[in-house]
């Protein structure tokens, strides 16, 4: 994504915000200017339509995600800890964003046009490969360590199978059940020996 101008800054910011509260039909242009606090004519100097305006908020939202999820791994040294912060860091967004992918991919994707379902698709996708290389990487460091297998692994598998269950493990901790601070902190550490001792070096 090329650098942004904080007008078109606000005004996805807006947009995410309002295409959230109203869903994609319901919005219209005039809700996001404002909220942006701008006129509606404006927003047409940076997007060309409500569509494009939509996948754009969805590619700057995810950019900022995967930023703070780097920002937070990458204050660890060590494979766990950094692991440790991959899940604490994806509890704490789905708390903030709790449906926000879902809304995204599956409830708008009827609603528009076949040629920006087919663009929504290529953003999702390459949303995927985003947070792979991040779950890539801290394998990569574990591997270093020699805490995790060099070989008999196929990490694009490990990964695909890590990013489910963690999805769904922060999913619970955050919805199903009413968890203190430490509680959720064992939680953590149940999953992380989980998966350890699927792709775990077996001492």
């Amino acid at each position: 994504m090329a650098r942004l101008r904080n007008k078109e800054i606000d005004i996805l910011t807006a947009a995410i915000e309002v295409f959230l509260g109203s869903g994609f039909s319901k919005t219209n242009m005039k809700d996001i200017a404002d909220k942006a606090q701008i006129g509606k004519g404006t927003i047409y100097e940076y997007f060309k339509n409500k569509e494009d305006l939509f996948l754009k908020a969805l590619e700057y939202d995810h950019r900022n995600l995967i930023i703070e999820f780097n920002e937070e791994i990458n204050k660890e040294e060590s494979f766990f800890n950094k692991f440790m912060k991959l899940i604490e860091t994806s509890k704490n967004i789905s708390e903030k964003k709790i449906g926000r992918i879902n809304y995204y991919s599956i409830f708008e994707i009827s609603e528009l046009s076949a040629k920006s379902q087919c663009e929504l698709r290529n953003v999702l996708k390459d949303m995927k490969e985003d947070m792979k290389n991040v779950m890539y990487h801290i394998l990569e460091k574990g591997i270093d360590e020699g805490k995790v297998k060099d070989s008999e692994i196929e990490l694009d598998f490990v990964i695909d199978a890590m990013a489910g269950m963690i999805s769904f493990h922060c999913h619970k901790i955050c919805y199903e059940n009413n968890y203190s601070d430490e509680q959720i902190e064992e939680e953590n550490k149940k999953l992380i020996n989980l998966i350890m001792s699927g792709i775990g070096v077996k001492k």
